[in-house]
């Protein structure tokens, strides 16, 4: 035990000290130009991981930081810690002028998050990917079963979805969070509600939205648009494979009736 005191201790320390000093140096870190709000199991992984790849582009240490959507009440500078500093970039690239984003899907569905973008960030550039909503809820179920949070169902998890939710999130409220990131099937993929609110804070030209089914079948000319709305231009980046779940297909008749509701 003595020894694993001695290694654990220093240890502990040290990652102590490195991140004050992350958060020591957080009114160095630029603040990022872009942010792909969503849409959650529409691509945004492998979008995000296709775009670090450009000369220009510096990415977080993670795609999803979740800052806004989950205790909104944090301190700026703990969300800045997260970006590279103008050292980070101009060791990367040589040049300073790179830009910086993150991708966190949750963005665009949670109700609080566009009024807090836009008090931190009213000049960065949005993303938003949509796809096919009853496709988009059956890959978010099969996600929620992968991670364990998941027991019945789907034709079970869609009847239940109102009483587990039971109304709409509360910042205020860990748990109701919770909730809403995992069983929100039917929820997230009503799209309109959710542009909308983004469209109250920000101008329209700012917000870039796109279709998964563009990013399959036309990678090249939907990425040039992207990358020229977020400031990364040039010649569109290769596509990166992110490894998809596999599943079995939906029965017909869920089908039916959740294009329906």
């Amino acid at each position: 035990m003595s020894h694993l005191r001695r290694v654990v201790g220093p240890a502990r320390r040290f990652l102590h000290r490195h991140r004050l000093l992350r958060l020591a140096t957080a009114p160095l870190r630029p603040l990022p130009d872009f942010l792909i709000i969503g849409a959650m199991k529409s691509g945004t992984s492998a979008l995000y991981a296709s775009l670090s790849t450009h000369p220009k582009m510096v990415p977080t240490r993670r795609k999803e930081l979740h800052f806004f959507d989950s205790r909104p009440d944090r301190a700026f500078g703990e969300y800045r810690v997260e970006f590279p500093t103008v050292v980070e970039r101009l060791w990367k690239t040589g040049s300073l002028g790179t830009r910086t984003g993150e991708a966190t899907p949750a963005y665009m569905y949670f109700p609080w998050v566009p009024e807090l973008v836009r008090r931190h960030l009213p000049d960065v550039a949005l993303v938003a990917v949509l796809r096919d909503p009853v496709a988009r809820a059956f890959s978010h179920y099969h996600h929620s079963v992968r991670k364990g949070h998941e027991t019945l169902s789907f034709e079970e998890a869609l009847e239940a979805e109102d009483d587990r939710l039971a109304g709409p999130p509360d910042p205020a409220v860990p748990s109701s969070i919770d909730l809403h990131r995992r069983y929100s099937y039917f929820a997230r993929g009503c799209y309109a509600r959710q542009l909308e609110r983004w469209n109250e804070h920000f101008p329209r030209e700012q917000l870039l939205v796109v279709f998964h089914q563009d990013l399959v079948e036309d990678w090249e000319g939907t990425l040039r648009r992207i990358q020229d709305h977020v400031g990364l231009g040039g010649d569109p980046v290769p596509r990166i494979q992110t490894r998809p779940g596999g599943y079995p297909p939906m029965k017909p008749e869920t089908e039916v009736e959740l294009r329906r509701r």
